[in-house]
Formats: C-alpha cells, structure tokens, sequence
C-alpha cells in the first residue's frame, strides 16, 4: 500500500512548485517504490525495464542510482559500481524535470544533461520520472 501521507505531502510540493531535492527526494523515490509493488499500471510501466541508472549531480553531493529490473525497483544515495548509463546533470534540471517544467530530451538537445552510456536509456529514466508524477497526481 502506498503511504498516504508521504504522498499527500508530495503533492502538494508538486503543486505549489516547491519541491526540494534535499528535502523531498528520498520520500519521492519511497514513494515510487511503493508504486512499482501495487500500483498496475505503474507496474506494467517498469515490467521491461532491466537497467542501473546513475544520476550524479555536478553542482552538489547528491547522487544517486536507481536499478529496474524483474519488475521491481531498488535504489540507493551513492554511486553504483556498474550502472548501464550515467547522467550528469544539475540540482535544478533534475528538480525540474521531476516537476514537469522541463522536458528530459530537449534538456539533454540543450547540452543541460550530458549522458554516459545510450542515450534512449537515459531518456527512459525521463520518461519513468514523468510517468510517476502523474501517477501521484492522478
């Protein structure tokens, strides 16, 4: 079952514009979680998905990798030893994207996400980012 609470905090964050990665980030990625073991729709989403993202933010010590694999997420704050692509970005592009302001592929057209690895992966992760704010919001 998804926490309510965490939940109803995240949206109203997201609503009002004030999400902050530093924090709102950690109950974010619980929440998706939740999501990827009950929510069907969310779970079909993620079903195909077998890859170790790694996002790095250039202009703070945050990072953090996120593996989808077997229909199940798992993620931690620290850099991954074998992630399948790295992104690079900044505290505000990922803020950002998370809240639907900007989009993850013309960020990376605009030279605002640099990407080590294949760049459809890493424009998946967008995709998944964009999927599960709507999932929140609905």
């Amino acid at each position: 079952m998804v926490d309510e609470k965490i939940k109803k905090d995240l949206i109203e964050q997201f609503k009002k514009g004030t999400f902050n990665l530093d924090r709102d980030f950690k109950d974010y990625f619980k929440l998706n979680k939740e999501y990827s073991e009950t929510d069907p729709d969310f779970i079909d989403f993620i079903k195909d998905i077998q890859k170790i993202f790694q996002v790095k933010i250039n202009d703070a010590d945050f990072n953090f990798w996120l593996n989808i694999s077997n229909g199940k997420i798992e993620y931690d704050f620290n850099v991954h030893p074998n992630p399948d692509v790295v992104i690079l970005m900044t505290k505000k592009v990922l803020t950002e994207i998370i809240l639907g302001k900007i989009d993850p592929a013309i960020s990376y057209m605009a030279g605002k996400i640099n990407i080590i690895g294949s760049v459809s992966d890493a424009l998946l992760l967008g995709k998944l980012l964009k999927f599960s704010v709507s999932k929140m919001l609905e």
